[in-house]
């Protein structure tokens, strides 16, 4: 029983003695891999000052080596920043999904090949909340409408176009449409319309300058007004 009760002291202070000398070991080693860390990067910092080099004495090696330039610094995160909100503002705006009011600047483009051309600018106060799509499709139609509203490009005219054999007054003003007082008052060379078939070469770029929140109704005061007016017949 002596025996036992000896062997199982002797076994957990074994272990424990064992256990010591390989953290010994791994302190060592762990240090003696800091000093030669330390010491390659003391080696890379350190550069010895520029001097011509004399002819007996030849180049060093890290002499041919490529020094970093300007381009190979990283760009920081501030940076990348900035560059992404300037990119995001150069976007426009397009959308119109919102109950408020909002100033939209629109171009009617026409994208026939060889007649290519952007109509002049105009501006409009949107109100309904409405997709892109919508909105390409209100304004195609009210610029078919009211075509004649356009000066006619010049590459149009010189290209003759559109052209209308059997009927000149088809797609051009005629004196008979400027007998009209709609027309009356409206610059030679403008269009009456243009070809069925080219109305597919239509596009709309539009972008939201600016929204504003819509009044409310004035229902009270409607009301109001309707019971005066009620009151007076009465």
């Amino acid at each position: 029983m002596a025996w036992i009760f000896q062997q199982m002291f002797r076994l957990p202070m074994a272990a424990f003695i064992y256990t010591m000398e390989m953290m010994v070991k791994t302190m060592r080693g762990l240090q003696h891999m800091a000093e030669n860390g330390s010491g390659t990067q003391a080696t890379t910092v350190i550069r010895r000052p520029q001097q011509e080099d004399s002819p007996d004495e030849a180049p060093s090696p890290s002499a041919s080596l490529p020094q970093p330039g300007p381009e190979s610094v990283p760009v920081g995160a501030e940076q990348r920043a900035e560059a992404q909100i300037k990119e995001i503002r150069h976007m426009p705006d397009t959308n119109l999904n919102d109950d408020m009011l909002k100033l939209v600047r629109y171009k009617i483009l026409f994208v026939k090949r060889e007649y290519e051309t952007a109509f002049d600018e105009r501006e409009d106060l949107v109100s309904d909340n409405m997709s892109s799509s919508a909105f390409t499709a209100w304004k195609i139609a009210e610029f078919v409408q009211n075509i004649h509203d356009y000066r006619l490009p010049a590459k149009w005219e010189n290209r003759s176009y559109p052209e209308s054999w059997d009927r000149p007054d088809t797609y051009f003003l005629s004196d008979k449409d400027r007998a009209d007082a709609k027309y009356a008052k409206l610059p030679e060379n403008r269009l009456k319309a243009l070809p069925e078939e080219d109305k597919k070469y239509l596009r709309v770029y539009f972008e939201v300058l600016e929204r504003y929140p819509r009044e409310k109704f004035k229902y009270e005061e409607q009301q109001i007004e309707i019971l005066r007016e009620i009151a007076k017949k009465l």
